[in-house]
């Protein structure tokens, strides 16, 4: 019934209920008035009913999608997906504040670095909680965090202690993890061809911005300073010692 034909009827019953004389027109006006504004509210519900609904699905078509890219990704028949759909939608869950979407596709990315299975969902993991403690987007810092591990030569088993030391050393200077993370993953190929690891580039790092290093050059200066210490082994050693 259309809004028209509904506001006939409700005139109809009332015009029987109270008579049609002027003493009841009062009553009559607020009757209409009560009914337009259920009918309104009545309406009102239900749209956004609808536009809660069309979200959801959105949602799950946006995730069903993730997840067909990410089973591209690792090559997972029909069986294999469905148990590791399984794992990544309970650790989503599990990890607060960053939305499905986002560890979705911190998953595809450390899949596309080369990471494989439980590596991938850890180094998501971890991506996802860095996340929450910087302005970095997990995929961001998937992404960064596995080119770093593939620099240095190490596995996402190595990704939480890394994202730990990112934070105590950027609570403790005037860099952030953002800052850290940046700069290691620009340098690390050289560190670490010259045995500096991905913790002493972190440090090395805060030391120079708290010296007061522009953001912009401290990887030039850092890669300076390295080049240096290495023909100087004993220098070198006093430094991170």
């Amino acid at each position: 019934m259309g809004f028209t034909s509904t506001l006939a009827s409700l005139l109809v019953n009332i015009t029987v209920n109270t008579g049609s004389s002027a003493g009841k027109m009062d009553k009559l006006h607020n009757q209409v008035t009560y009914g337009i504004g259920k009918f309104y509210l009545w309406s009102r519900a239900i749209s956004l009913g609808l536009e809660a609904l069309k979200a959801s699905t959105s949602v799950y078509t946006d995730a069903e999608t993730s997840l067909a890219k990410i089973n591209r990704v690792f090559g997972l028949g029909a069986v294999e997906a469905a148990s590791f759909k399984e794992q990544i939608l309970k650790i989503s869950a599990a990890t607060k504040g960053v939305s499905l979407s986002e560890f979705l596709q911190a998953v595809k990315i450390a899949g596309q670095a080369g990471l494989k299975g439980g590596e991938a969902l850890e180094l998501a993991k971890v991506a996802s909680l860095l996340g929450l403690i910087s302005d970095l987007r997990p995929e961001f810092a998937a992404d960064t965090l596995a080119k770093i591990l593939v620099e240095f030569g190490e596995g996402a088993d190595k990704a939480r202690d890394f994202a730990l030391h990112l934070s105590l050393v950027a609570d403790s200077s005037t860099s952030t993890i953002e800052n850290l993370i940046n700069i290691t993953e620009r340098i690390g190929g050289f560190a670490a061809a010259i045995g500096v690891s991905k913790e002493e580039t972190v440090l090395l790092a805060a030391a120079l911005k708290d010296a007061g290093i522009r953001t912009e050059v401290v990887g030039s200066t850092l890669t300076r300073l390295m080049t240096e210490l290495e023909s100087r082994p004993l220098d070198m050693a006093k430094v991170f010692n």
